[in-house]
């Protein structure tokens, strides 16, 4: 359990420090963000992100197979037809 949660913190903290990167000012532009298990038969984490701006989406964020880069992973779209505006740019 200690193992799972030092793991889910630092990708907590990668994807911050991405979207920082990337451009973001994550306390004011991001609403929500939390760590869900993705995988089926195995544990695989994943960030989900939910912007001020798009609050029916939620943006995925998980490291790239075989490394610490963060890369957006999926676009979750809750009952409406609304274009994302934050796609991954790199």
């Amino acid at each position: 359990m200690f193992i799972a949660n030092q793991e889910k913190n630092a990708l907590l903290e990668d994807t911050i420090s991405y979207l920082t990167e990337d451009g973001y000012d994550v306390e004011s532009e991001v609403e929500e963000m939390y760590v869900v298990n993705v995988g089926q038969d195995e544990k695989i984490y994943a960030v989900v992100a939910t912007y001020n701006d798009e609050p029916k989406l939620n943006y995925f964020y998980a490291y790239k197979k075989g490394t610490n880069k963060i890369i957006q992973i999926a676009v979750v779209n809750i009952g409406t037809h609304q274009p994302t505006i934050h796609p991954e740019s790199k």
